[in-house]
């Protein structure tokens, strides 16, 4: 049954996204009483039920919240409010200097499928550079790990500098022995 709900809700959501929103009302409006009688005996397909009226019904608040014609702008209120000498006026010719036909323009399908290739080359870019920086971040994390375990100072022993560098130990140790004592004197 949840699936049959699913099914039919998927329809639904198709037709809200296809449907101008005048249809939509009418169509949505008669029907989600007899949806909800339908899946009333299954729990699952009830709450998804729910979940998609509800969804619906914030969509609905929202369309006739923000469809309604914007109330023009009152500036003489405005120039009595703002001390500013010259504000209201700037903020005015800004505002009358928008180009509104601008802002809302369409996009081809050619200009949409170029955008989408710049993006995605941002994006490989963008990959690019984050892989580059891992590797140096790790590279930095070693020589940094390096230095920490390394480090010696003035009051660093013979034996903390040999156990940090086993290999000057032996070098030491066998010139030593080979009696190598002017070896690094010029």
């Amino acid at each position: 049954m949840a699936s049959a709900v699913r099914q039919l809700v998927s329809r639904q959501q198709r037709l809200v996204v296809r449907a101008p929103v005048a249809v939509t009302t009418r169509a949505m409006g008669s029907s989600w009483d007899a949806l909800g009688r339908k899946v009333e005996a299954d729990i699952e397909a009830k709450t998804d039920f729910n979940s998609l009226k509800n969804q619906w019904d914030s969509i609905e608040k929202d369309f006739h919240t923000w469809s309604k014609e914007v109330a023009p702008i009152d500036w003489a209120k405005y120039k009595s409010n703002i001390e500013a000498p010259g504000f209201v006026d700037f903020l005015k010719q800004r505002y009358e200097g928008i180009d509104w036909a601008q802002l809302n323009v369409k996009l081809s399908q050619a200009e949409v499928a170029a955008d989408k290739a710049e993006k995605e080359t941002m994006l490989k870019e963008g990959s690019a550079l984050v892989s580059a920086a891992e590797k140096i971040i790790e590279e930095t994390k070693h020589k940094m790990h390096l230095a920490t375990t390394k480090r010696t100072n003035k009051d660093s022993l013979v034996e903390d500098v040999w156990e940090k560098n086993p290999s000057i130990k032996e070098e030491v140790l066998a010139e030593i022995e080979d009696h190598k004592w002017f070896k690094d004197i010029k």
